[in-house]
């Protein structure tokens, strides 16, 4: 599988916080909108919570509870497990749960 070549944005809460997730936004020319721990003491993490102090940045952040409603639901109406030993079997069974959902809708 191959990664997205460029990302617009990646929203996020704290249990994505790493560095290596930020900086893997910001490589591929994205912005990223993850929430960061308070005991961030310098370094990448530390501008990117002072900068989540801003209005701006809690405005489009406050964008996130859209996704994670589309997933609640999603997993509310097709189920929340997928039963498949191989990685390209359930990707398929994944595929054909999202159609389901989006025809439901």
């Amino acid at each position: 599988m191959r990664y997205a070549d460029k990302i617009e944005e990646v929203y996020a809460y704290k249990g994505y916080d790493s560095v290596k997730n930020i900086r893997f936004v910001l490589s591929r020319g994205g912005k990223p909108y993850i929430t960061i721990r308070n005991k961030a003491k310098r370094g990448l993490r530390r501008r990117m919570l002072e900068k989540s102090k801003s209005p701006e940045w809690k405005k489009k952040y406050s964008h996130r509870h859209v996704v994670e409603s589309v997933f609640h639901s999603l997993k509310r109406v097709v189920g929340d497990y997928i039963f498949s030993l191989s990685f390209p079997s359930a990707s398929k069974l994944l595929l054909f749960k999202v159609l389901a959902y989006d025809l439901y809708i």
